[in-house]
C-alpha cells in the first residue's frame, strides 16, 4: 500500500503534541501541495509510467524513434487506465460516473494507493490527484502533436485519445494509433454501457455506425464473460483461452481462418 501522510494525521500528531489549533490549521495547509503531488507521482507510477515519460514524450526529438514510440504507447495506455479508472461503472444504468454515481472500486493498478477506494476517506484526495495525472498525460500529447506538426501543414489540429471497442478488447485510440489496457470484464461493461447510454440516453435513435454496434457486440462478450475476466467467443476450434496479467486479463485473438 502506497501511503502518504494525511492532512488529518498531521493535524492530529500536532495537536497531540500540543500546538496551537490556529498555528496546526497554517502548517497542514503548507504541505497540501506537495501532499498532492506525491499521490499525482504514485498514480502515474501505478499506471505503468513516470513523469519523465511525459517529459519524451512532450519533447518528441524523433531521434529515438524506437525507444520513444514505446514510451509514447505506454502513456497511452496510462491514460486509458486512469480514464477507465475515474470514469468507473456501476451505479444509474451501470455507466459509472457520468451517470452520477459508481462503484467505490478501483482498477487493480491502483488499489494499492491509499485504501484503494474511491469512497474511503482518502479517496477524494486520490481522484484529484487521479484527475491531475490524466490532465498531465493530455498536456504531453497536445505537446507530442505540436511537435510533430512542425513543418508539416497538412497536420490535423490536437485531438484528445478516446476510449473505442477494439474487437474483443477496448483501446485507446490516438492519431492512428490504438493500444489495449488489459482491464477485467466488469471495466469493459461499464465501458460499453456508457458509450451506448451517450448515444440512446436523449431516447433519440442515433446513427447507426459501425462502432456503435461494435459496442453492443463488445458489451455481450464481456457479459457473458462475467467479474474478472474477458473472453473472446468460442469458436470451432473450442473455448476462447483467458491468461490472467497482473493488470487484469490478456485475451489471445481470435484463431487465423
Amino acid at each position: 500500500m502506497t501511503e502518504i501522510k494525511t492532512a488529518a494525521y498531521i493535524a492530529n500528531t500536532l495537536k497531540d503534541a500540543g500546538w496551537n489549533p490556529a498555528a496546526v490549521q497554517v502548517a497542514v495547509k503548507m504541505g497540501a501541495n506537495a501532499r498532492h503531488e506525491e499521490r499525482v507521482r504514485a498514480t502515474l507510477d501505478a499506471s505503468g509510467v513516470h513523469a519523465g515519460d511525459l517529459a519524451v514524450v512532450a519533447a518528441w526529438l524523433g531521434v529515438y524513434p524506437d525507444s520513444e514510440h514505446e514510451t509514447l504507447l505506454r502513456v497511452l495506455e496510462a491514460w486509458g487506465l486512469l480514464e477507465l479508472d475515474l470514469q468507473g461503472y456501476g451505479g444509474p444504468h451501470g455507466v459509472g460516473a457520468p451517470g452520477g454515481d459508481c462503484t467505490t472500486r478501483r482498477l487493480p493498478c491502483f488499489k494499492e494507493l491509499g485504501k484503494g477506494r474511491k469512497r474511503a476517506a482518502d479517496g477524494p484526495a486520490w481522484m484529484a490527484a487521479a484527475e491531475d495525472a490524466r490532465g498531465r498525460i493530455i498536456n504531453a500529447l497536445a505537446q507530442w502533436v505540436i511537435s510533430v506538426a512542425q513543418g508539416r501543414p497538412d497536420s490535423s489540429p490536437f485531438e484528445p485519445p478516446r476510449i473505442v471497442p477494439d474487437g474483443h478488447e477496448l483501446g485507446v485510440s490516438f492519431c492512428g494509433m490504438v493500444v489495449n489496457p488489459q482491464v477485467q470484464a466488469e471495466w469493459v461493461v461499464g465501458a460499453c454501457k456508457r458509450a451506448l447510454w451517450e448515444a440512446f440516453g436523449e431516447g433519440d435513435l442515433p446513427e447507426l455506425t459501425p462502432e456503435l454496434q461494435e459496442w453492443g457486440e463488445l458489451l455481450v462478450a464481456a457479459s457473458a464473460a462475467g467479474p474478472g475476466a474477458l473472453a473472446v467467443p468460442p469458436s470451432e476450434e473450442g473455448e476462447a483461452e483467458v491468461i490472467p496479467s497482473p493488470r487484469g486479463v490478456y485475451v489471445p485473438p481470435p484463431p487465423q481462418r
